[in-house]
C-alpha cells in the first residue's frame, strides 16, 4: 500500500476484531464519499481462481 502523502491525513480506520471475520477494518469517524481509504495491490484473480487456489479449505471457510 502506498503511504499517504505528508500532506494529506491518515484515514480514520482502525483494525479491530470482527464479530463476523476475525479481524476487520473499522470506520472511527465519518468518512466523506469518494475519500480514498486503501490502496489494493495484490493480484485480482477471479472467484473461479479463487475456489481453483483455496479448494483445499474446510467448508464454510470465506476468508479473503
Amino acid at each position: 500500500m502506498s503511504r499517504p502523502d505528508a500532506r494529506e491525513e491518515a484515514p480514520p480506520i482502525e483494525v479491530l476484531e470482527s464479530p463476523l471475520h476475525g479481524l476487520g477494518v473499522f470506520a472511527t469517524a465519518r468518512i466523506a464519499r469518494g475519500r480514498r481509504i486503501v490502496e489494493y495491490r495484490g493480484e485480482r484473480i477471479s472467484h473461479a481462481e479463487a475456489d481453483r487456489r483455496y479448494d483445499h479449505k474446510e467448508p464454510g471457510d470465506n476468508h479473503t
